[in-house]
C-alpha cells in the first residue's frame, strides 16, 4: 500500500502539480480506492485547473 501511496504521489508529480497542491478530493479518492484494492484516476493538469476554478469561486 505505501507503494501505491507514492506511485500516485510520483503521478501527481509527473502531472506538473506540487502534490501538497493537489485537490484534497483527489486525495480522498485515492485513499479509498487503494483501501478496496482497485486502481485509482490519474490526477491530470486539466483536473487540478478544474480544481483550482472550484476552490476560486467558493472563495
Amino acid at each position: 500500500k505505501v507503494q501505491q501511496v507514492l506511485a500516485a504521489i510520483d503521478a501527481v508529480e509527473a502531472a506538473g502539480v506540487d502534490p501538497c497542491d493537489a485537490a484534497a478530493d483527489h486525495w480522498r479518492h485515492v485513499h479509498n480506492r487503494i483501501a478496496v484494492g482497485q486502481p485509482s484516476r490519474l490526477y491530470t493538469i486539466e483536473r487540478h485547473h478544474a480544481w483550482l476554478k472550484r476552490r476560486e469561486i467558493e472563495g
